[in-house]
């Protein structure tokens, strides 16, 4: 192999590893936060559907699931997109806390255009949290103008009914109206 090739190519991964140690990526494909045991997948935030095709003036409504978890007793997110492209109308509850006939509530600290601020819903009394896999909210938005805007997870956290932090990993979603 030529010897400025072995070179660039040894300068690149130097530079791959420069960038992973100073950024903190985590290559070891473990979810962050509470460890997982070794062979369970860690839970996944996500929104469904992950692309949404609507027109201008179109309400439409984007569900925010969870899969694969484990004694679910309380979960948080903040949500952002583009408040030029995307105006939120409400948001509902979905079912999966609600299994079993468990009291639930719901609230947030503030929804200025773009954002949803820790919105945060929870299980109510001494029972145990939900496993699986369901809606945790349903948000309806209005297309207010053409583009594209991500709908991002900026913030998430999920505790157990120990309030044990669970590990879970989030797909954010693409709106284009």
């Amino acid at each position: 192999m030529d010897r400025r090739l072995i070179s660039l190519v040894s300068a690149s991964i130097s530079l791959l590893l420069v960038v992973v140690l100073a950024t903190g990526v985590n290559l070891s494909n473990r979810p962050t936060g509470a460890s997982a045991a070794a062979d369970d997948p860690p839970a996944v935030i996500a929104f469904d559907p992950p692309l949404c095709m609507v027109g201008v003036g179109q309400v439409f409504t984007l569900n925010l699931c969870i899969s694969n978890v484990s004694d679910l007793y309380l979960w948080v997110v903040t949500v952002e997109w583009s408040a030029s492209i995307l105006s939120l109308q409400s948001y509902a509850e979905g079912p999966f806390l609600k299994q079993g006939g468990r009291s639930t509530t719901i609230m947030d600290k503030g929804t200025p255009p773009g954002k949803i601020i820790e919105l945060t819903c929870t299980v109510l009394g001494p029972v145990s949290g939900v496993s699986g896999s369901g809606t945790l909210v349903t948000f309806t938005f209005t297309a207010t103008a053409h583009g594209t805007t991500p709908i991002t997870i900026t913030f998430s956290d999920l505790l157990d009914s120990a309030g044990e932090p669970i590990a879970h990993t989030v797909v954010n979603g693409m709106i284009c109206p």
